[in-house]
């Protein structure tokens, strides 16, 4: 027999063997590892209990209409998009609703209190946590490397953003119902196993999944590269034919592919369609930041350091650029190393493919946010893989040096080792996280080139008074981007909030030019021009807001103000109940309707008899 067909027989026989015994019973050391992982997530991240809410914690939880709702418009959530409400305008690119549940469930929990919140992530990482363990047992049939593997998951320092942060739970929120589905798919190819029924738990988890984030819609190629690696007891025979590798994955597919078709039935009516552009980039430009892209964000889990919630990448235009050549060789290099490694193993295979296929779908820059396509959050489903190729590098390393080395102790000690090191670095980088300030003074430390990094340190600044930082900022942005329209609008608040009416209107009007679709321009001119005494323009500018966003907060209300004091009181009446039937909690608009009727009444009684 030559070498090549020892090698296939070799590798089915491993096959055959991996999948009859690939649960291990539950013992006593299983529970002592998971409580470990647990104990570790807890020590890190404990002090964020003590953390405020900070970026978009404030629009998607404090300001969000869905997080204030009750029970009963939960079906709603699955019928409109999650920023519909909160970013009308803005391209309807998230289909949301489990997220929204959860949401809903945890103000329940904890009303706004930020303490409470800060347990949802917390908990939600742990979970994850148990299930890579699960994963990890069932791969490599040993606890120890499971722990292992267990441990780098659980405290690998990208992870602080989605743990430290609490709207960033997002993705472990995802995760969960991720991994059960993927778990109970491999149960279901047990032999002697229910396998109707755990397939079906599997679609069920998958479903769930996708309703928590799109990114989960990965999982039918994991699928696929399971089935195709592994097969199943009958396609794992030593004459196995590519035909029948490709009918045993199309097999374990289908039911996944035909629940993602019916996914993207329900997200083309709910949203208008699969994706809408965000930013228009030309496809070279897409083509030549991939591999920047790409590498950016395996960076991250190979060395972990200068981690933040900004990062200073640019677009890549043109394949001479060394942003294009320097990380398209890292990642032929990368790519080099885990090819002759598969070579050794399929699981290395299984986990090669794992690491990359959740970092593709970003590599569609035009539905991110402009300069925003790296980010520590986007690496979670992928870290999951890293986990398993740490602990299998580190046991194929230690099994080789066995005349050296007690294997039975390498897992255990490189465990102590990673827990020690990786949860250092992320107690450390959890620190920043505290509240706004220090995260955002951190983001522009880190990426003083990131024009979204240093608007919204800007607008910290405004928050906390300190507008002449806050403008030296918007200058810094617009130097740079002199058609940034949040930039300007924001220093066009600034100016507002300064007195400086005129230099406000010129702001907002070179905003308005290039987001003319964006409401609060024209209500911040509206009252730029109510103060100025510009009350005809004043109320154009405010109709002109409400015409944009019919419901938005505090719209009828300043068109009221401008309204009573051009003394149409009539009009003015009706913007403030227009504003209550929008915002029933609006109370200046029903202390004004208070006011006018209190007068009206007044006229009534001085007026002379007839």
């Amino acid at each position: 027999m030559s070498a090549k067909a020892e090698r296939a027989v070799e590798e089915s026989q491993a096959g055959r063997a991996l999948m009859p015994t690939s649960s291990l019973p539950w013992t006593r050391a299983d529970t002592i590892f998971v409580g470990l992982q647990t104990l570790f997530i807890t020590i890190v991240y404990a002090r964020a209990l003590r953390f405020d809410f900070v970026l978009d914690d404030f629009p998607l939880i404090l300001q969000n209409p869905l997080v204030r709702a009750n029970w009963k418009a939960i079906p709603r959530f699955f019928a409109e998009g999650y920023f519909e409400r909160i970013f009308p305008q803005a391209p309807a690119n998230d289909y949301r609703p489990l997220l929204s549940v959860w949401l809903l469930v945890n103000q329940k929990l904890w009303g706004f209190n930020p303490a409470g919140w800060h347990v949802a992530p917390i908990f939600l990482q742990a979970v994850v946590t148990v299930g890579v363990y699960l994963l990890a047992r069932r791969l490599f049939l040993d606890r120890p490397w499971a722990a292992l593997a267990a441990v780098v998951f659980a405290l690998h320092p990208t992870h602080v953003e989605t743990t430290a942060w609490v709207i960033g739970m997002n993705e472990s929120l995802m995760a969960v119902p991720f991994l059960f589905a993927l778990l109970a798919f491999l149960r279901s190819r047990d032999p002697a196993s229910h396998a109707g029924i755990w397939l079906g738990a599997s679609l069920f988890g998958y479903a769930l999944a996708l309703c928590a984030k799109e990114d989960a819609i990965v999982l039918p190629a994991l699928v696929a590269a399971w089935a195709w690696f592994f097969g199943g007891a009958k396609a794992a025979e030593a004459d196995s034919t590519l035909r029948r590798n490709v009918r045993s994955t199309l097999i374990a597919c289908a039911p996944y592919m035909t629940l993602t078709a019916l996914y993207v039935g329900v997200r083309f009516a709910v949203l208008g369609g699969l994706s809408h552009t965000a930013v228009p980039i030309p496809l070279a430009t897409i083509v030549w930041t991939a591999p920047l892209a790409l590498w950016s964000h395996l960076r991250l889990l190979l060395w972990p350091s200068g981690l933040s919630i900004f990062y200073d990448i640019p677009y890549v235009t043109g394949p001479l650029s060394s942003n294009f050549m320097l990380p398209a060789a890292a990642l032929a290099a990368l790519l080099l190393v885990l090819w002759l490694w598969a070579e050794t193993s399929r699981q290395v295979s299984f986990l090669a493919v794992w690491l990359f296929v959740p970092i593709l779908p970003l590599l569609d820059l035009r539905v991110l946010p402009e300069g925003e396509f790296v980010h520590d959050r986007y690496l979670y489903l992928s870290s999951i893989a890293f986990a398993l190729l740490v602990a299998k590098a580190l046991k194929q390393g230690a099994e080789r040096a066995r005349s050296t080395l007690e294997v039975a102790r390498v897992p255990n000690a490189a465990a102590v080792v990673l827990a020690a090191v990786f949860g250092g670095l992320s107690f450390y980088y959890s620190g920043y996280w505290t509240n706004n300030l220090s995260l955002l003074v951190r983001g522009v430390a880190i990426s003083p080139g990131n024009n979204a990094a240093v608007n919204n340190l800007a607008n910290e600044f405004v928050k906390h008074g300190r507008y002449d930082e806050a403008t030296a900022l918007y200058d810094r942005v617009l130097d740079r981007a002199p058609n940034f329209w949040l930039a300007n609008y924001n220093l066009g608040v600034c100016d507002y909030k300064m007195g400086r009416y005129d230099d406000a209107l010129t702001h907002l009007s070179r905003a308005a030019a290039s987001a003319p679709s964006e409401a609060d321009i024209f209500v911040y001119a509206g009252l730029s021009l109510y103060r100025l005494d510009r009350l005809p323009e004043a109320e154009s500018a405010l109709e002109r807001a409400i015409t944009i966003e019919p419901a938005g907060a505090g719209y009828h209300l300043a068109l009221g103000i401008i309204l009573k004091a051009r003394g149409e009181r009539g009009r003015a009446l009706a913007e403030f109940r227009q504003e209550l039937t929008y915002h029933p909690e609006e109370s200046a608009a029903r202390q004004a309707i208070a006011e006018i009727e209190s007068q009206a009444a007044q006229s009534v009684k001085g007026a002379p008899a007839p």
